[in-house]
């Protein structure tokens, strides 16, 4: 049986107070990321040596002890069960990485090696191997637990590299950039030995999120460009810019852990899309920069920023959605279909949930119902999909995607301006 779809309208103040928690922490420091362990127990990692800890999932935080003083503590993440890492940064002391591996009961100091590294960013894919950004294009790996560390710098990359992000040993990205200069992202499929650039940008590029093999996410922007958000379907070689609300400053953080329900945040905006980024809604205006977005169970979503900064959005609805003033129940046990940009002049990205592995036609036919191209014809796995089409040799005019399915068809017109 399908499930109905309905929309129903609140006035702000029930949205709000249902769905928005502010948990912000009295304090003129930044808080810059925040890690769950398990459903109860989190930490944020803040500016001057501050970490906070919760143990009754987020609704009271506590500042824990640190072996250090005055330092920026920029990340915190749990590469497994028991561990835990910080990225510590002091320009006057060096960088380091406080390393606990009792859940964050006691910490140890595991310096750096490389003197005024000015370190911005980590990611690691088990607690062996990791990578850690620096200035001018410098990047290094671990593969002993941070005892030792291997530079991997890209030779033709001087701008610095705000974010790095890994899906395997071989295959990652970076980004960053230099305000009112450039920014970039980068790929690498060889451990970093070479690096082919996906992007040039005007401004620099801050976050990078892995949707799934094909498609990722990045965000940036400065004052005089706006935020921009970028989307990339074939697995980071080639990007677009996606369409951002106006009046955006910068943006520095993504997250697609619910793939249902995207988040960018920034300078003083938050902004959510519940149809793979084809369109963005700004949900909440802040005074404060924010400096990260995460989730560890696609239900509760945390945002941490300056001046204490701490708001918690939970979806109590199960597989209920809320944007804005508006809440909107999407189907899951049903198919999707988005197309972007549509209108179109040189590609689109048709974007396609199907609710269970099978068999799946997607093509097109022009409006006299005669197929121009076949896109897909076969066994597709369950979840979301992007598919480019380029089309070389169409003439302009409206065109129809059709996506068949065992026990569904869906339809979309799409218009194609050479």
């Amino acid at each position: 049986m399908k499930k109905a779809v309905f929309i129903i309208f609140f006035i702000p103040v029930c949205v709000f107070s249902q769905i928005w928690h502010d948990r912000s922490f009295t304090t003129e420091k930044t808080l810059y990321d925040i890690v769950f362990t398990d459903s109860l127990n989190g930490f944020i990692s803040g500016d001057s040596s501050l970490l906070l800890k919760t143990s009754d999932a987020g609704e009271n935080w506590f500042p824990a002890d640190v072996p250090v003083q005055d330092n920026g503590l920029l990340n915190i993440l749990a590469p497994d069960d028991t561990s835990l890492y910080i990225l510590s940064t002091n320009y006057t002391s060096g960088d380091c990485f406080l390393i606990s591996s009792d859940n964050g009961n006691n910490w140890e100091i595991k310096e750096f090696p490389v003197n005024r590294s000015y370190l911005f960013n980590m990611d690691f894919l088990n607690a062996d191997t990791g990578f850690v950004s620096s200035l001018s294009g410098k990047l290094y790996r671990t593969t002993d637990r941070l005892a030792s560390w291997e530079k991997i710098h890209d030779t033709n990359n001087n701008g610095d590299i705000l974010d790095v992000t890994f899906r395997t040993a071989d295959t990652g990205w970076v980004c960053g950039g230099r305000w009112d200069i450039i920014g970039f992202i980068k790929k690498t499929t060889d451990g970093g030995v070479s690096w082919e650039t996906g992007i040039t940008t005007p401004e620099p590029v801050r976050d990078i999120y892995i949707f799934n093999d094909d498609t990722l996410y990045a965000v940036g922007g400065d004052p005089e460009y706006g935020g921009r958000i970028y989307i990339s379907t074939d697995g980071g070689d080639n990007w677009i810019v996606q369409t951002a609300p106006p009046f955006t400053i910068t943006f520095a953080s993504v997250s697609f852990v619910n793939p249902s329900l995207g988040w960018v945040a920034g300078g003083g905006r938050i902004l959510n899309t519940t149809d793979y980024g084809e369109n963005w809604d700004i949900v909440s205006y802040e005074e404060e920069f924010i400096h990260r977005v995460r989730s560890f169970d696609q239900k509760n979503f945390w945002f941490t920023g300056s001046r204490g900064f701490l708001k918690q959005y939970v979806d109590t609805t199960g597989d209920t959605t809320v944007t804005g003033l508006k809440r909107l129940t999407p189907d899951k046990t049903n198919a999707t279909l988005n197309i972007y940009p549509n209108p179109f002049n040189s590609q689109a990205n048709i974007i396609f949930f199907v609710p269970e592995s099978g068999y799946a036609n997607l093509a097109v036919f022009d409006i006299q119902g005669r197929k121009t191209a076949q896109l897909i014809d076969g066994p597709v796995k369950k979840g979301a999909h992007v598919q480019i089409f380029s089309p070389k040799h169409f003439a302009s005019g409206i065109y129809l995607i059709n996506l068949l399915m065992e026990n569904e068809r869906i339809s979309k017109k799409i218009t194609y301006i050479k």
